[in-house]
């Protein structure tokens, strides 16, 4: 059905169709069709149409197509596509044989384009190696075993670093919700390396005042890095990426929160008790800047300067070495090997 404009149907356009049948030809831009109108029997551009998948039109609909095509030329000018025709029964040239069964071509078969193959063999590896969203999304996947696995050395971790203890909620505290995040590590061609899960808390639910104070915490400028490589490159120097790892789980916590439980890891003990964190923790607004505080505690530790303009570069007078802190990532550049290490 296209509609019909407003200005054709006239004064009386209360008592007239708002629409006509039509059929659709072909698209002529994202959002405008060319059909051909019964009514008006001619053929027209339209943005306001509505498509019915399982009507189709009948010879009845094209009635002055039938009186005035006569030929099979004319009918594929008017329909504008090509019109299939009984073949005649004419008498066959002695050459051919006329015992063989004439082909009849009565079913058209449409292949998919390349690019329909081909997006969809991408989506399906997407599906396959897409992450779990929740829990019970990757306790419900054919590779939940492995996610188990992730998270059991997850908590390994957490246990190990002492980052909480298990104890009743006090009266007038509030608990944070924690949330777990699944990640399927890759190397550069794409090849699994492993199942990867992190438990986070939702800070979200963090009021400002009561369960954190300051969350700035600096990071390298860009500027300085650039200034950094090409100095390494004027003066030869070694360059050496290090990577901390569970950098946020470090550093204690400044204030006294409670986080809930795991899930699918909760204590049927004491399913009603809470962790109250001795170490900070991913998803706290807080982390960023207790990690940057305790790394630079560390490193001062050992004898490094802070620069002045920028907080994030750290230079040792007597070994000759900079540091430049991207939260847990960290460059080393010095004269030897021996040295950065």
């Amino acid at each position: 059905m296209v509609h019909v404009p407003d200005a054709r149907r006239g004064k009386e356009s209360k008592f007239t169709l708002r629409a006509h049948d039509a059929i659709f030809v072909e698209h002529v831009a994202s959002s405008s069709w060319k059909v051909y109108n019964f009514a008006r029997k001619c053929f027209e551009v339209s943005h306001n149409i509505t498509f019915f998948e399982t009507k189709f039109p009948s010879g009845k609909e094209f009635p002055h197509l039938h009186a005035n095509c006569r030929s099979n030329d004319r009918a594929a000018d008017c329909f504008g596509a090509p019109v299939v025709v009984a073949p005649s029964h004419s008498v066959a040239p002695p050459s051919v044989a006329t015992d063989v069964a004439p082909v009849v071509y009565d079913m058209v078969v449409v292949e998919p384009p390349p690019t329909v193959q081909a997006f969809a063999l991408r989506a399906h590896r997407v599906l396959r190696n897409a992450e779990p969203t929740s829990y019970t999304d990757a306790m419900m996947r054919l590779d939940a075993k492995k996610w188990l696995e992730a998270m059991r050395a997850e908590l390994q971790a957490l246990e190990d670093n002492r980052t909480w203890v298990l104890c009743m909620l006090p009266s007038g505290r509030r608990v944070i919700g924690t949330k777990w995040v699944y990640k399927i590590k890759v190397d550069a061609l794409n090849i699994l390396e492993r199942y990867k899960a992190r438990l986070v808390a939702q800070g979200f639910s963090q009021r400002a005042g009561l369960d954190f104070d300051q969350t700035w915490a600096p990071v390298v400028r860009i500027e300085s890095v650039r200034v950094l490589l090409a100095l390494a490159a004027l003066f030869d120097l070694w360059i050496i990426h290090i990577d901390a790892k569970t950098a946020f789980l470090n550093g204690d916590s400044d204030v006294e929160l409670y986080v809930r439980q795991p899930e699918g890891f909760v204590d049927m003990r004491y399913p009603n008790h809470v962790l109250r964190l001795r170490k900070s923790l991913y998803g706290l607004k807080q982390a960023p800047r207790i990690w940057y505080l305790l790394l630079c505690q560390t490193i001062t530790s050992f004898g490094f300067v802070q620069c002045t303009s920028d907080p994030s570069i750290y230079f040792h007078p007597e070994l000759k070495v900079v540091l430049a802190v991207y939260v847990d990532d960290i460059l080393v550049l010095g004269k030897t090997h021996e040295i950065c290490d």
